[in-house]
């Protein structure tokens, strides 16, 4: 049975990285996809995005063929253990215990891999073409992504073992799942982004092309610049010259970067200009969408 290809959009806090996921979802409703937005952590970040929605625990139309769903922890395993006792009066006495709260509040891989296993069973659906899971933070995503394989290392067997098993396969099949990491034109974010990649590739997941967010636009050529410097000897206190001199040393920073990325992840970095986000992103993720839509 065919599945949804499922993307992790992650990256530094402040990168972008919801923008990023919500133009997404937007550029590939457009191009004809079912698509689901689903929202890691309730910051209200999708509703932000599709201004007059109130995204909840259930997908729920957000726009022209875009579901939005925000993850619920503790709804996720209510109904994880509610379908597997099955009898409503052990899943209250479970739910009402205090060592199942401690248990989850003590292994919070639970909820991670309980979270992973939904998004997998709404890419079995058959009701969307593509999800776009608007991830934590870089260091939470990456617990997020790491808790299924370490919860199956100590799961040998009982009712986590199986749904375990499929959601590590899941999680590593390059067909299926990818991950797009968000990176600013900054020496930190760049370094996660490249401590991000090494673990990803750790765990066996599919990376897709970085992205470069906040990027200088390329305005000057190698011309431009002897101009600039030539012109800058002569009249070294005009202020067009200087915020020419400001913006070269900002493209050079955004080639310094793009090519540290490119070594990283073995992959030309997709750039995202800073200048009029909404509709640069909306127009440079569109040009990248071709490799992943035709999957």
């Amino acid at each position: 049975m065919r599945q949804a290809p499922v993307l992790f959009v992650t990256g530094k806090g402040g990168s972008g990285k919801t923008t990023i996921a919500c133009t997404l979802a937007g550029a590939l409703a457009d191009h004809g996809n079912r698509v689901l937005l689903v929202e890691a952590l309730d910051d209200g970040g999708i509703d932000r995005h599709f201004p007059g929605t109130d995204t909840g625990d259930s997908p729920r139309s957000i726009g022209d063929r875009v579901d939005g769903v925000v993850w619920q922890p503790r709804a996720l395993v209510e109904a994880y253990f509610g379908r597997v006792l099955r009898l409503p009066i052990l899943t209250r006495r479970l739910f009402s215990s205090d060592a199942f709260n401690a248990l989850t509040t003590a292994a919070p891989g639970i909820t991670a891999f309980l979270a992973l296993d939904q998004v997998y069973a709404w890419s079995a659906s058959r009701e969307y073409d593509r999800i776009i899971v608007d991830s934590p933070a870089t260091g939470h995503a990456l617990q997020l992504l790491r808790a299924p394989f370490q919860l199956a290392s100590v799961v040998a067997r009982g009712p986590l073992h199986t749904p375990l098993a499929r959601v590590t396969s899941h999680l590593r099949n390059r067909k299926l799942t990818s991950v797009a990491v968000v990176a600013l034109c900054e020496e930190m974010s760049v370094a996660e982004a490249a401590e991000a990649a090494a673990s990803l590739k750790r765990l066996g997941l599919q990376l897709e092309r970085p992205i470069l967010n906040r990027c200088a636009e390329a305005r000057f050529t190698a011309a431009d610049r002897k101009a600039i410097d030539e012109l800058s000897e002569i009249y070294s206190d005009d202020r067009l010259l200087a915020a020419a001199r400001q913006h070269l040393a900002a493209q050079r920073r955004t080639a310094t970067f793009a090519r540290e990325l490119r070594k990283i992840f073995a992959a030309q970095p997709l750039r995202l200009v800073e200048t009029g986000i909404g509709g640069e992103v909306g127009a440079s993720i569109e040009s990248a969408l071709r490799r992943w839509s035709a999957r």
